[in-house]
């Protein structure tokens, strides 16, 4: 009973993991902030932790997996914090208008919110759902394949094979053409993603799945083609844009709905009880710092929750979480209720919201961590399930991380701004950009209103929508990598299951050498 209740959250993991996370979140922070893009960290430090416990003593899964769970917990939320607050800085805001300790708070906040509404709806998306989490499950694989010579052999073979491409393919950016090409371009104008991780999920994720993900990213060009057509619309990139971003919504909207309606609402009781404590706590908070009417502060909350679902979901069933959807919807429609509501006149009494921009954003910067981090914590959930960690310690573990990561990430973010490098990176960046213009509103609000009433139909008579959705969302160079991984997956079972099981373990591989790569590369120009 006494080994049972023993806790494996360690010293060691605690010094080690705070450590990771410091330089894990700083090289996250400058990935998103130069290219737009940043992959899962899980993998990448599950390697580390291995490495460095094993070195430094005799360890154990569980200690390896707290270690890792710390050291990648910044990942994510640089990632919130990186596709939100720039946004602000290049609208104009003035970065000596961000106080350094609300900055903080914020990043901290959105975290723990993350966390918190991440571990209400643990249960119902890995047990009742059962979402395959597939970077969850290849994060235990890696852990679990020390036990045996042949799996390490298999999974340090796809680290070796992932890492030698992503090499070739990233090292030297703008000095020399790479000797790998990160679009290889086929017949008839299609183009196919050099990315090892990418081809990972798609074997995770099989035939079935990724042939739907693929049928997404087909039929998407011609439904944004009917709609461009039906609403007079000569812009097809952003009729795409705003019809993929108003499925995954519609989604998004619809499993909420589901999960409070009269049907499920004894069920699920204990998820809305829950909530509203959670609610009551974030009320407070935003009253205490931001003094938001009581609206909005609703408002904030509600869309928290509805974006850790989006996350959650996306992530498990795709291994993808599109952050950057929650930022658009965030900052469109507070400033939207903003200027409707500022100034109305109601009985005579002028009612005045005194929403600031910077406000604006943070609360934007809220949402999008909340989400960001919610994907890690929910991937994370699969792999404990696993390896035999209770959520009570797992979510001790990350809050660690969160609490290390919010410090640094609050640092790197006032001194990388105050660089004009910094700046010239932010607004070359194509998600920033997308996120800066939808300030106003969203791009063709009709088209966004329409896939938003497909994805929820859809979702609303059990499709199995999500995979399809996030086909049509991602750029389908993205997709016919993840789909030649599922041919893969197809192939490798029809050979033998013991095969199969060998090309797991490797794909597991395939996907953490490329983030172990993207790591270091990025390590090395934030020092140069």
């Amino acid at each position: 009973m006494a080994e049972g209740k023993k806790l494996n959250i360690t010293i060691t993991s605690i010094l080690l993991g705070v450590l990771g996370a410091v330089l894990v979140s700083s090289s996250a922070f400058y990935m998103v902030l130069k290219f737009g893009t940043l992959t899962w960290s899980s993998i990448t430090v599950t390697t580390i932790s291995i490495l460095i416990l094993n070195f430094l003593k005799n360890t154990n899964d569980k200690e390896i997996a707290i270690t890792q769970m710390i050291m990648g917990s910044g990942t994510t939320i640089a990632a919130g914090v990186a596709f939100t607050m720039p946004v602000y800085v290049l609208f104009g805001g003035s970065l000596e208008s961000i106080n350094r300790d609300t900055m903080f708070f914020t990043v901290l906040v959105g975290s723990i919110l993350g966390g918190f509404v991440s571990y209400i709806f643990r249960a119902k998306m890995l047990e009742e759902d059962k979402l395959e989490f597939p970077v969850g499950e290849a994060t235990f694989n890696v852990i679990n394949s020390g036990k045996n010579i042949q799996s390490s052999r298999a999974v340090g073979f796809g680290v070796g094979m992932s890492s030698i491409v992503t090499i070739l393919r990233d090292a030297n950016f703008s000095r020399s053409k790479p000797l790998v090409p990160t679009v290889f371009f086929l017949k008839n104008g299609l183009n196919f993603y050099i990315s090892p991780m990418l081809v990972g999920i798609g074997y995770i994720l099989g035939l079935s799945k990724t042939f739907l993900w693929f049928l997404g990213g087909i039929l998407v060009y011609f439904i944004s083609d009917l709609i461009s057509k039906f609403y007079e619309i000569d812009d097809f990139a952003n009729v795409k844009f705003s019809l993929t971003m108003g499925i995954l919504v519609g989604i998004g909207f619809c499993i909420v709905f589901k999960t409070f309606t009269f049907e499920n609402f004894k069920k699920n009781s204990n998820i809305l009880v829950k909530l509203l404590f959670l609610t009551i706590f974030f009320l407070f908070f935003t009253n205490m710092i931001y003094k938001i009417p009581l609206f909005l502060s609703i408002l904030s909350m509600f869309l928290v929750i509805f974006a850790v679902v989006i996350s959650g979901y996306t992530t498990g069933k795709t291994g993808i979480n599109p952050i950057e959807i929650n930022a658009i919807v965030t900052i469109s429609l507070i400033s939207f209720l903003n200027k409707l509501f500022n100034g109305l006149n109601i009985s005579g009494e002028r009612y005045v919201v005194g929403l600031t921009t910077l406000i604006l954003f943070l609360m934007a910067c809220i949402v999008t961590v909340a989400s960001s981090f919610a994907g890690d914590i929910l991937n994370n959930s699969k792999m404990c399930t696993k390896v035999g960690i209770n959520p009570r310690e797992q979510f001790l573990a990350q809050m660690i991380g969160a609490v290390a990561s919010s410090f640094i990430i609050t640092f790197l973010f006032l001194l990388f701004f105050s660089s004009e490098k910094t700046l010239s990176y932010a607004s070359s960046n194509l998600k920033i950009s997308i996120i800066l213009d939808s300030i106003n509103q969203i791009p063709h609000l009709k088209v966004f209103f329409t896939g938003f009433l497909i994805g929820a139909i859809l979702k609303f008579f059990n499709f199995n929508i999500i995979i399809f959705g996030i086909g049509m969302y991602m750029p389908f160079s993205f997709t016919l990598t993840v789909f030649f991984g599922g041919m893969l997956s197809f192939l490798a079972n029809r050979i033998s299951k013991s095969f199969y099981g060998r090309m797991l373990l490797f794909s597991n591989g395939l996907m953490g050498g490329e983030v172990l790569v993207g790591t270091f590369l990025s390590l090395i120009m934030l020092i140069s």
